[in-house]
């Protein structure tokens, strides 16, 4: 399996924009956010300029911690990397799960929801579907 010719589209205006728009739902008043809107075109097309000269910018990792119910470290990255890691996700994802069984539903169904296969003496065919649908 090869994928080829995908730098342009992950580094396109249009790919990135999408990505930021996949990024931000749910964080509206997160403050790396906002202050990345303040200029959104402008950043877009800064990390589109920067990733076609090859000047990958430099993730920056962030931690807190949170004590309830137990100790634990919460790592996380800058806004820019989020959207430059999303446009690489939405771009390479269709492409790769083109090379897998494009019926097996797997691929976008996760936890209670996962499909189960099921032979059914009263039919001739497997039946795939969530556990509860038979």
């Amino acid at each position: 399996m090869t994928i080829r010719n995908v730098y342009y589209e992950i580094t396109s205006f249009h790919t990135l924009m999408i990505a930021d728009t996949h990024v931000s739902k749910g964080k509206r008043e997160n403050t790396e956010r906002l202050r990345f809107y303040d200029n959104r075109e402008g950043n877009l097309e800064e990390i589109s300029t920067l990733l076609r000269a090859g000047k990958v910018p430099k993730v920056e990792y962030h931690s807190f911690y949170v004590y309830v119910p137990k100790v634990r470290k919460v790592i996380f990255i800058d806004y820019w990397s989020k959207v430059v890691q999303r446009a690489i996700y939405d771009v390479l994802n269709p492409k790769i799960c083109r090379t897998f069984i494009e019926h097996f539903p797997v691929v976008t169904v996760h936890g209670s929801e996962q499909p189960t296969w099921r032979v059914d003496p009263q039919e001739t065919f497997i039946r795939i579907g969530p556990w509860w649908s038979v």
